[in-house]
């Protein structure tokens, strides 16, 4: 009887809290944890059977990447995808050998248009693997200002933007502050903020987003 209610009991917690009843994998990178500086996932929220890996080896102090690993399988995803033009750069053009090998693994450099009109792959890797796609396309991460679109490629999020604005308050040109306390105000209301500034701060805001994220 004794035994049969310690089961019953330890059922009721799976049931009421079944994230501590998961079987969480080792991270292949490191034992950093995600609240460790640079390790910090904006925007991240825990999900039933879902479990994030931090790349504890990210040679950046954020991360733009990141890669989610479902308990039941143990596969890995990442998100966001990567698009065509960052995995080109990366996989496709004279690429190092372990990079041409997970561009042939995944097929990188081959990949086809899907219904939604974008070039993201939506692949399950290992999560070794999913960890090393992410550290080589942080390698070569740099925004940039995209001059026929008028905006900073690739995307980035509104924390992003808030990040920047605090970054370094003195150096914010007069038209950035503008910006930031505009995008503050609509990030504390819920609107989204990520397409909301003004064109002639796009070249300041590449630059401060390269600064925020540690890119040389």
């Amino acid at each position: 009887m004794t035994n049969f209610k310690s089961f019953f009991l330890f059922l009721l917690i799976c049931t009421v809290a079944i994230s501590a009843c998961q079987t969480r994998i080792e991270n292949p990178s490191g034992n950093c944890r995600i609240g460790d500086n640079k390790y910090i996932v904006d925007n991240y929220r825990y999900i039933d059977n879902v479990q994030l890996l931090v790349d504890c080896q990210n040679p950046l102090q954020r991360q733009y990447w990141s890669v989610f690993v479902t308990d039941e399988t143990g596969s890995a995803t990442i998100h966001p995808a990567p698009g065509q033009e960052s995995l080109t750069k990366t996989f496709c053009e004279n690429p190092e050998e372990s990079l041409a090998l997970l561009a042939d693994k995944y097929e990188l450099c081959h990949l086809q248009q899907n219904s939604t009109g974008s070039f993201s792959p939506d692949f399950i890797y290992s999560p070794q693997d999913a960890l090393a796609i992410t550290r080589a396309l942080h390698r070569d991460l740099r925004f940039q200002v995209s001059l026929e679109r008028r905006s900073v490629t690739p995307g980035f999020r509104e924390t992003d933007v808030i990040g920047v604005c605090r970054f370094n308050p003195d150096e914010n040109s007069p038209e950035m502050q503008v910006m930031c306390e505009r995008e503050q105000l609509l990030l504390d209301t819920g609107w989204d903020a990520v397409n909301n500034y003004y064109d002639e701060n796009v070249f300041e805001l590449a630059n401060g987003l390269n600064k925020l994220y540690g890119i040389d």
